[in-house]
Order: structure tokens, then sequence, then C-alpha cells
């Protein structure tokens, strides 16, 4: 899994990384007189293979080290040559002890551990040192432990928990002045041990694996610290300060993220609840902590809220490029502090690898290493190859696979044993078209029967070409690979490692290649530097900046369709009728008779290629080629432009994050010294210690209550809030303060909220899971039509919000508001594009505008918290100061509960709020009842008639003027869901129940097009007198006292434009509408209610501001208003539209039958092929 992760992460975002560092000393600045020293080294993920279990290293053995990114076959050598590295060198810097933090052996072989404790104690006799070890995830019990004594793989003997604390008594368990575990308990940890280094230190050995006590068990690559194992560290950390000692940490997995991607991506590296453990270690007196398991050589750092920081020093794999160990020196100094000196040495720095007789000068064995462990082995010229590398990720992922369906006789069955039951499937697929068969008389021409014959025949073909003889696969595979490889993403060539290792090339522009292999250096070296690297820099530009993902998405989409579709699949099955009509004499005649008319059909070629090929010449359907299906069904309608640019942004971050570091500092991660010494932390709303994801709504009365909302870190446990009238510019002092008359109630509460470690926008991969504070504070005892001032945060550490403001209602008959929907974007950039800036629009033109109904899809993804922050955070300068009213999208439907994770809002009914929440508020003389879109009845696929009932009984209860409802999928719309079955019953349901209960308004979102109806009744429109008023010069076509409901679907306020439908499409589902507008930029409406007329205006937002786009009234009261008389332009053009549309679209089929009546006649009379 840990490969898989590794391959994917890199193939979405092509980076992937390693590197070797010089060693030059760097001495420690002043800091007082230093009072203690100690000088150490650690060499980690060793994955120490003995000779002994490759026997003869057969062709075999040599193929699995080939597909390896370590380097087993040499690892005794590697090994030995390091330890003699060491030992040279510890004749001038007398080091004594050797820290291993884990991942020993490769798969925890028993034999494997017997061999290295036997290497170790020879070098300890020999010279002197002291090891100290502690296992890795790969250490203990897995079940991957292998030998190839019989020069083919077979399953090893695999260390138990007390067998290794045995091997290695003599490795750091001699020096363990305490165990956190007797021999044969069996406890998570149970390796544990302290162990002192000389007079002044004390090493805390941490066993955070996760692993099997008894037998072989489910291999886990991540680690935890129980809440015991805690406080055994806590009771040593503590008397570690009693004894005068400074506590040094070592532990195999992470204690700190050394990329900004690690916990959600490469999650199983860092530590679980990395960061509650190490604030706490940090606050125990542990600054330092020495780990591996990533493969890199970096250092990372987290500080806690009191400012006391924990460094991880991580060293990466001694058998994987770079082959670096590190030297470090501890010092305590006069006032207490202590600080750590860390370089990083070449394990050949002092003796020459020797490699099957060749002889390697001193420091150059890295460079072998890079080809060797990123596809040179697979290479004929044995140089790196991400070819090679990417397709060897797929052997070691597959092959067990592809033996698996073989073993089980076919895909089919192997299906089965994973437990799907494609039958089945397709069974429930089917039955609400064909029920039990397509019957010509009494003979089942069609049936799930014979349709699982012919579906098992096409299984067998592709077992037949690929399965049985999975060479084909590899073979099929790798020019395909090839050309992702080979694509080019950027105008400047690859030049910076081609004297040193190899790759690019002085006479192209740069590929994805060579961008895979840059990074891959970057990462594993650490002390990245791109400063010189002018290719790496403009790949992440382009990707960030320009059009490059796009333009490799659809050479990606060209290369699926024709090298893995076309050719891979449908030239080379064939089309066996046979085995679809084969249950009985009658359906083999009729299989006989079909296979004739295809001969003919199909001139001899029997490939489904052909099939297709011929089907498009025919001009039967709308397309004209598999990318036309592609692009007609799916690409057009929905993948936007913003989508691509979104996974462009997210590549470019990860390119970034894999060849760049500035934690602690910018190359930082050897030659380098850190201190204990406390310092100010930093606080962000991106390190939540300052409050994010701020939110206000209207309380349950709207003139003397507001709910504000936010989150801060898992540590900040206080719900703070200032609050000051508006009387004159807010002082702030500090202190959780309110006017006496306002009542303040806070809570908090300790949440989880996750993000996607692979964020592509609407699909993610690897949810990470994190703790967070939720914060409420219900305000009431405000004054009517009075505004204040307020923010929130934590007072005891002085981190506070930026000013927000609360305005309440005035109980007045007027009223502004906006009407927005589907902001969804997936990064800041993005928000920040549209949603700002139609809120910027918004506000700039109605200042006074009372609230914001958001008629959802706020996020792409209701269970992504970081798209939630962008929409908060890009975006607090307005929602801290108005009310946004939110509903249920179906985007948030994604989630669970996402809209209540959010929002506290008022006057929710009971319900069931997992897919979204339905509730009402009412402001001055408008009430507004917001749906659940998502709460479907499963028997109607309508709304659920809990939710009708209680919208009945909600507005029955209004006394209010206008009246209007929200919801999120729109009843009426030229978008692609009109004919949705949810959205047909919602319209069935609401075209009826709207005007009954005197509905003025239905606003609504999804769609993101733009469409208003006329006032609607049952779904046809309402008679209704037509007026013309004048507000501020312009002219508004009103609706005098309606009888029925208008709806408007507002496009949407963020970066996704959708193609709007023909009008003519949806005349046998609705009327159409009074205005339909094609946009290509975001929207918003307002709605101005003043002296019982409502003033509607529709506006797109571009960079050059706003243009309206629609406007419309509907008047109450007669009497209110300034008419415009004889006011007939726009109605005197009345002409019968219907009636052309229905005389064209007619003409449109008959051209259509012409078409393909002549396209055949060309190809079988006068033989033209298209």
């Amino acid at each position: 899994m840990k490969n898989l992760k590794r391959a994917l992460s890199l193939f979405l975002v092509f980076a992937l990384v390693m590197s070797f560092a010089s060693l030059t000393s760097y001495a420690l600045p002043e800091h007082g007189k230093t009072v203690a020293s100690l000088p150490f080294a650690t060499m980690s993920d060793i994955h120490y293979y003995p000779e002994s279990l490759m026997g003869s290293r057969s062709d075999e053995w040599l193929e699995f080290c080939r597909l390896e990114s370590k380097m087993y076959n040499e690892s005794e050598q590697i090994l030995r040559t390091a330890l003699d590295t060491l030992a040279e060198r510890a004749k001038k810097n007398h080091i004594k002890y050797v820290l291993l933090p884990g991942d020993l052996t490769k798969d925890s072989e028993y034999d494997a551990h017997a061999g290295l404790a036997e290497i170790l104690e020879e070098y300890e006799a020999k010279y002197g040192f002291q090891f100290l070890v502690i296992n890795g995830n790969h250490d203990i019990n897995t079940t991957k432990a292998m030998t190839f004594e019989n020069d083919k793989r077979e399953d090893a003997r695999p260390i138990t928990a007390d067998e290794f604390r045995e091997v290695y008594k003599n490795l750091g368990y001699d020096l363990a002045i305490d165990t956190y575990a007797k021999k044969g308990e069996k406890v998570q940890g149970a390796l544990s041990y302290v162990a002192d280094l000389d007079e002044d230190y004390r090493l805390i050995a941490v066993d955070s694996c996760l692993y099997s006590f008894d037998e072989p068990g489910k291999d886990q690559t991540g680690g935890k610290v129980t809440a015991e194992l805690m406080q055994w560290i806590k009771k040593w950390a503590d008397r570690s300060k009693e004894d005068g000692r400074t506590p040094l940490l070592m532990i195999h997995h992470n204690m700190a993220p050394h990329m900004e991607c690690e916990p959600s991506i490469t999650f199983a590296f860092t530590l679980d609840n990395y960061l509650e453990v190490s604030e706490q270690l940090a606050d125990w007196g542990i600054h330092y902590s020495f780990s591996g398991h990533l493969h890199t050589n970096d250092i990372a750092s987290v500080t806690n809220d009191n400012g006391e920081t924990l460094y991880d020093v991580e060293t990466d794999s001694l058998t994987g490029f770079p082959n670096l160990y590190r030297e470090m020196t501890i010092s305590t100094f006069a006032d207490g502090e202590t600080g750590l000196e860390a370089n990083v040495v070449d394990f050949d720095a002092e003796k020459n690898m020797v490699f099957d007789g060749v002889s390697y000068d001193n420091g150059t064995y890295k460079n072998r290493a890079f080809d060797l462990c990123f596809g040179g082995g697979l290479a004929e010229d044995g140089k790196a190859n991400v070819t090679k590398f990417l397709v060897g990720i797929v052997k070691n992922f597959a092959g067990g696979y592809l033996t698996k369906i073989t073993e089980a006789g076919g895909i089919l069955p192997f299906l089965k044993t994973m437990n799907i039951d494609v039958e089945k499937i397709l069974s429930d697929f089917l039955k609400p078209y064909i029920g039990n068969g397509v019957k010509f008389g009494s003979v089942n021409v069609i049936s799930v029967d014979n349709l699982m014959w012919f579906l098992g025949d096409l299984c067998d073909q592709i077992s037949e070409i690929y399965i049985n003889d999975p060479e084909n696969l590899y073979a099929f595979l790798e020019p395909i690979v090839q050309k992702l490889v080979d694509f080019e993403v950027a105008d400047v060539p690859c030049t910076k490692f081609i004297d040193t290792l190899g790759f690019g090339s002085r006479d192209r522009n740069g590929t994805l290649g060579d961008a895979v292999l840059s990074a891959m250096y970057y990462w594993y070296t650490g002390n990245e530097d791109t400063s010189d690297d002018e290719f790496l820099n403009t790949v992440i530009d382009n990707f960030e900046n320009g059009t490059l993902f796009h333009d490799f998405f659809y050479f990606v989409i060209d290369v699926a369709i024709k090298d893995i579709v076309e050719d891979g699949l449908l030239s080379k099955l064939e089309i066996r009728v046979d085995k679809l009509l084969a249950d009985t004499v009658i359906q083999k005649k009729m299989g006989e008779g079909i296979n004739y008319l295809l001969k003919y059909v199909l001139r001899g070629d029997y490939s489904y290629l052909n099939l297709v090929k011929t089907v498009f010449m025919l001009g039967v359907l709308p397309w004209s080629s598999l990318y036309d299906v592609l692009d007609g069904l799916l690409l057009s309608k929905y993948l936007t432009e913003s989508q691509l640019e979104s996974i462009g942004i997210f590549v470019a971050y990860i390119l970034r994050d894999f060849s760049s570091d500035e934690n602690p500092k910018k190359l930082g991660d050897y030659n380098v010294s850190y201190f204990s010494t406390p310092v100010t932390p930093e606080a962000t709303r991106e390190n939540y210690r300052l409050p994010t994801m701020v939110s206000q709504v209207m309380g349950e009365d709207s003139q003397t209550e507001s709910i504000i909302s936010w989150f801060s870190k898992y540590s900040l446990e206080s719900s703070d809030i200032e609050i000051y009238k508006a009387d004159s510019e807010p002082a702030f002092t500090g202190k959780a303060n309110a006017p006496e008359e306002i009542t303040v109630k806070t809570e908090s509460e300790t949440v989880t909220r996750s993000f996607p470690g692979i964020d592509l926008g609407i699909f993610g991969l690897f949810q990470y899971k994190f703790d967070m504070i939720r914060h409420t504070a219900h305000i009431s005892g405000l004054e009517s039509g009075s505004t204040y001032y307020y923010r929130v945060g934590n007072e005891e550490r002085g981190w506070w919000s930026e000013t927000g403001k609360i305005t309440t209602a005035d109980g007045s008959k007027d009223v502004t508001f906006f009407h927005m929907s589907d902001p969804q974007s997936q990064n800041v950039r993005q928000y920040e594009r549209a949603w700002v800036n139609v809120l910027k629009n918004a506000f700039e033109m109605y200042p006074d505008a009372a609230f914001i109904l958001n008629t959802g899809d706020l996020v792409d993804h209701g269970d992504n918290n970081r798209q939630w922050q962008y929409m908060f955070d890009t975006a607090s300068r307005y929602l801290m100061s108005t009310s946004m009213m939110p509903l249920s999208g179906n985007h948030e439907g994604k989630g669970t509960n996402a809209t209540a994770n959010y929002f506290t809002l008022p006057n929710v009914p009971g319900q069931d709020t997992t897919t979204g929440v339905y509730y009402s508020f009412t402001y001055n003389n408008i009430h507004i009842a917001v749906l659940n879109s998502n709460d479907l009845d499963e028997s109607t696929d309508g709304l659920s008639e809990k939710q009708l009932e209680w919208l009945r009984a909600d507005m029955n209860a209004s006394d209010a003027q206008w009246k209007f409802v929200a919801l999120h999928k729109s009843p009426y719309s030229q978008g692609s869901h009109y004919k949705d079955k949810d959205v047909c019953a919602i319209r069935k349901q609401l075209s009826v129940l709207m005007p009954e209960l005197g509905i003025d308004m239905v606003f609504a979102g999804h769609d993101h097009v733009y469409l208003r109806t006329a006032s609607l009744i049952n779904n046809e429109k309402a008679e209704t007198e037509i007026s013309y008023l004048k507000k501020d010069g312009e002219i508004y076509k009103t609706q005098v006292t309606p009888s029925g409901t208008t709806y408007v679907i507002t496009g949407c306020a963020g970066v996704k434009s959708y193609i709007q439908n023909d009008p003519s499409l949806t005349d046998d589902y609705f009327p159409r509408g009074e205005k339909v507008f094609s946009l290509d930029c975001p929207m918003f409406a307002s709605v101005e209610i003043k002296d019982g007329v409502l003033y509607f205006n529709a506006y797109g937002v571009d960079e050059n501001g706003t243009t309206n786009v629609d406007r419309f009234a509907i008047q109450k009261d007669k009497t209110q208003g300034e008419v415009v008389p004889d006011y007939k332009e726009a109605e005197e053009a009345v002409n019968d539209d219907e009636a052309k549309s229905f005389i064209l679209s007619y003409l449109d089929k008959l051209f259509k039958i012409i078409k393909v009546v002549f396209r055949v006649f060309l190809i079988y009379i006068v033989k033209i092929d298209f």
C-alpha cells in the first residue's frame, strides 16, 4: 500500500524525491558556555537482507530487486561500507552511540534480523560503538517475509516482538534502565525502552508500530502512540529533568510533517495525532526526535502554543538513494537550553563501495544508486528511467492480482471472490428496463443470463490477451507510459543534472519524465534548492498559471481512447453474438442470422473497433468518434476549465512541496544547528490559532439576536468574543466583553474535520482527519435596527479575528438582500477570483443589503474542510459583517452533516441533518423557508413528506407580506438536470404547492445557468396583469398581484459555468422561461422590497464590474411604485416562436434520416470508406 500511495502521488503530481549532501562542519553559534555535549550518529531504514536468503541470486531474485526502489542486493555491502566510514570518522569526532530508528530488515525476516545483529555486534566489539535499535513497520511479523534460498520466492519465517527483543538484547536493550512492557506482554508499544547516554542525556526509544504479536497480520505502515505509552514517556521526561538529563526521542514514525502534504497524502508516515503528541512532548522538555520511515533526508519542526519546539530529525534509507547517514552533536548550555548540530555523511565517504568485484570511488556510488532506485535496473543502459520505474510499480502492484484472477478461473469469478457480484449488479440495473428479459414470442432474446454469457466471453478474451501472460500486458503498457513520460512540460530544457545524474537533455525541451526525476532528487536529498533550476521552476509555473494541465489532460484522453480503448481493447476483441444467444436452438439460429448480417455490415471484420467505426460512419448517432461521445456526454457538460485549472494548481502545489522546504527554515536539513529556546508561536488562520471559518447568521428573532460561530486549533477551547455598539469606532481591549444589555452564551466542542490529501475538487483521495474546536456565540438583547462591532478569539493568548459587524433587522416593511448560489471552487485563487469579486461588487452596489440567501454548493464536497476554509476566509471581510443564510446543495450532500457542521442555524425543526438542513427565518416583512432538496422520499423521488408537512405548517403560521422558498435543485432550468427523476418529482410537488401556500418566489441553484419563469400555477403560466414600473431610471416589467409563483435560478457565484440547453428541449417539461441567459461569468441577484413592491435585478460579474442581465418587479400594492404609462416596448414584436421551433425540429430530424440513408448508399453500394 505504501508503494501504491507513492506511485499514485507520483503519477498525479509527478513528484516523489531523493538526494545527497555535503559534509562541511557547521559550528554552533554562541549560546552561553557549553556544559555538556554528546556526539552520535543515526542510520535509518537499513532494510538489511542477508546473502543467505538470496540463494544463488537467480533471475527471479534479480528481477525482484530491479522492481524495487531499495537496494536489497547490495544491502550488506552498503551497511559494512557505512560502518567502516563511521569507524574511520569516529577516530576524530569520537562518536560512540549509533541510533537505528527502525526498518532494520526488508520485511521482518528472522534470519535478516539475526544477521544484522551479528554484524552490529561485530562492529561494537571491533570499534567500541554502542548501537541502539528500535523497530520499524517492516520489522515485526509482516506478511511479506520472504526467502529466495531455493532460487524462487517463498515465505520466510518472520520475527516476533519477543524474538526481536532477544535478538537485539545487546544492541540497546542492554543499556535499558526501563522497558515499557515485559517480555510476553502484548501491548502496543511493547518494545519501547529507556537508556542513558553517558552522564547528561537520556534516550527514550519508542515502539510506534502496529503489528501482530502471534502470527503475521495485516501489514500497517502507520504508527500510533497510545495514551498509556504517552504517560510512560512523560514519566521518563519528568525523571530526566529531575536527574539533570536532557531527554531525547528515537522513533520510527515522523513526529512532524517533512512536507506540507505528508499528513494527508503519505499520511502513514507521520505518527497518528502527531501534532498533539509532538506539542505535548515539547512541553515535557523533549525537543529532539530521531526518525526514519519516509526515506528522505529532512528536519522538520512543530512549535506548540507555548513556543516550545520539537525538531524531528529524519534520516534517509541507507539502502536507497542517496545512501546517507547522519552525524550529530547534542549540546547543553549554561542557560539550560540545548542545541543540536546536524550533518549528513555519504555512506562511502571514507571507504570505496565494492560490489561484484567492482570498486567505486569514495562518494560516487550515489549516482549508481539513483539509477538503480528509479528504473535503471530495468533499462538497457542502466540509467534512471521513469517509464521503467512506473511499469515496475505496476508489476509489483498488479502481479499478485493477475495471479489471483488466473487462480480464480477468470475475471468474473475473481470479482465474486471480492464480493462483487456482477450478475446481481446487472440484474438490479436492467430489471426496471427489461424485467426478466426481452422476448421474441416465447424466446428470451435478451436476458441477464445470456448477457452474462456475453460478458463472460469478453472477459475471457481479455484474459487470453493480457492476464494469462502478464508480459503481454506490461509490453502493451510500456509504450503508453512512455508517451506520457515524454510529454513536454516546459519550453526550456532540463540541464541541471545532465553531468551528475545523467538525465535531461540540452537538445530538447524538458519532459514530464525529467520533472519526475528532478522532484525525486530534491525530495530525497534535503536542503532543497531550485534557485538554479530554470526547468523545474518553469514546470511549476506552467501548471500553476498556464494551460499545461489542460493540454496534458486532453493528451491523456487522446492516449486513453486511441492507445488503450481502440488499439488495446476494441481492435483485439471480437463480436461473438453466438455467446449472447446461446441458450436454445432458436436463440442459436437467431445468433447465426445476426452473425450473417454482421458479416455483411462489418465487411468481414468482427472487431469491436470496426463495429464502432461503422456505426459512426453510418451517421445514426450524433457523434463521429469515441472522443465525441465522451465530450458530448461528459466533458463538455460537466468538466469546466476551472476544474482543470484547479488540478493544475494542485499539481504545482505538490511539485513545489516536494522540491522546496522552509520547515524549520530554508536549507535547513543538514549543516545546521537548532536550539530548544522558546519562540513566539506563529498565529494564522491557516494553522487555526487565529479564528477561521467565522460565520454569522441571524437568530430566531432577527431584530434582537445573532449567532456567530468559528473554529480554532484543537488546543484553544476558550470561546471569547468582544462586542461594542457602533456609536463610534470600536476600541477593543483584548478582554471578552459585551454591553450590559446584551446576553452572550458561548459554547465549544471538539469536532473532527477532514480534507483529501489528493484534492481534485469534486474528487479526492486519502482523507486526512484531524480535531478542531468549534465555537458558538448565541447573542441576544441586541437593539432593533442597530449595528455592533465584534471580534472572536482567545483572550488568554491574544489571538483575535479581524473585526466583524452585526446589523439587526429594524422591523420595517423594506429590505434588500442578495440571492447567490454555487460559489463552489477548489482553491484560494478561484474563490478570490469569483466568489470574493461577486461579494465585492454586490456590496458596492447595495451597501445596505441585510443578508445573503445562498442556495447551496458553497463547496465542491461537504466534507472538505479546506474548501470550507477557502470559502469563509477569502470572503471574511464580507461574511463576518452580514448574515449568510445557507442551504444544502448536492455537493454539501456528498458529505455528512456538512451544513450543520459549519453553520449554527435558527428555527431548525427536528430532522436528520445528514444530507442537509431545512429551516426558516423571518426578516422584517419577509418569511423564507429553506428546503433540503437532498432529503427525498425513496418511493416518489420528491421531497420527503415530513419536510413538506413542516413547510405547510411553517408558511401557514407566518403572516409576513412576502413569502419565499429556497432550495438547491431548481425545478425550472435550462441546465443539464431538468429531466432528472428527483427534479421532475420536485417540480410536480412545488408547482402545485407553492401557489397554494402563497409563495411569491422560489430561489434555486444547482445548474449554474440563469433562468426566470413567468408566474406559474400547476406548471403553467398564470394569467397575470402586467404593468411597468420605473425605479432609479430603470424600467421593470411588473407582475401585478400575481396568483402564481416565480422561479429563478441565478447562475453561480463561483468559477463553474455550465452549458445552457436549447429551450426547445424543455418544452415537453415546462413553459419556457421569461428570461434565459447564457453566461460565462459569476452572477448574483438583488431583491429590493420597498413600499409593497419587489424589484429584482440579476447581474453578471467580471473583472470590469457588473452587467445587468435581467430585471423585473412584483407589485402587491397598486398604489405603490412609479407606473410608466403606455410602456409597450418589448411587447410589440410578438411572434409564434413555438411554431417555428416545432417546424425546425422536424426538419432537422428529416435531414438526419436522409443523411443516414445517403451514407448507407455510399458505403455499401458505391463502396466508399469514410
